[in-house]
């Protein structure tokens, strides 16, 4: 059964550089092995740009605010996109609040790509793979504005084995050295000889 990778995208959310880059990964998870491909090519994603296209197609009051916004042609928003966002909100308020976090105070704080990712795919594969698409989002650098976070089922699920595999390691050494300096001990009174309690647990 497929299941879902999210890439939480925060800061700079009305900024037409970060819509930018979203639809820039969408079309880098096209390009993944664990991402559920469409029949017309293309990952299967939901995200804030997808959502305005769809509502757009069937919304004659917000196609029209957004074509105004898109001035590139590219259907993507590159000015006033704040009120692109508000009209939204106005038009389709769910399907806005599915990819486009808004407070109280109607700030616009976080967007969210999400990408269907095969059930069958490895949890590694996935997390490997959705971070390197986030990592096309992300700003790198110490001046960082926007930071975009690979999550959801599979890579929560990857994280968690890897630090349950690192505890039962470090158990497992701490259980050796033990048994180690203990056998040691042991023998060092009774034979002289601490190495041969090591000997005699190899």
């Amino acid at each position: 059964q497929d299941t879902q990778a999210n890439i939480l995208v925060r800061g700079e959310a009305t900024d037409a550089e970060t819509l930018e880059r979203i639809d820039a990964a969408e079309a880098e998870a096209g390009e993944t092995d664990s991402a559920v491909i469409l029949s017309r090519g293309g990952a299967d994603t939901e995200s804030p740009i997808g959502t305005m296209q769809s509502v757009a197609d069937r919304n004659e009051s917000f196609n029209e605010t957004f074509t105004d916004a898109d001035t590139t042609g590219d259907g993507i928003p590159d000015e006033n996109i704040e009120e692109v966002y508000d009209e939204l909100y106005d038009v389709a308020p769910d399907e806005a609040a599915n990819v486009i976090y808004r407070t109280d105070d109607g700030e616009y704080e976080a967007l969210l790509l999400t990408v269907s990712v095969r059930g069958s795919a490895a949890t590694a594969d996935v997390t490997s793979e959705m971070r390197a698409v986030a990592g096309g989002i992300d700003d790198d650098g110490s001046h960082e504005t926007r930071s975009a976070i690979a999550t959801g089922g599979p890579i929560v699920n990857e994280v968690i084995q890897g630090q349950l595999f690192d505890t039962v390691i470090q158990s497992l050494l701490v259980t050796l050295v033990t048994v180690f300096a203990f056998l040691g001990g042991i023998y060092r009174l009774q034979h002289g000889s601490a190495i041969l309690g090591v000997i005699t647990l190899l």
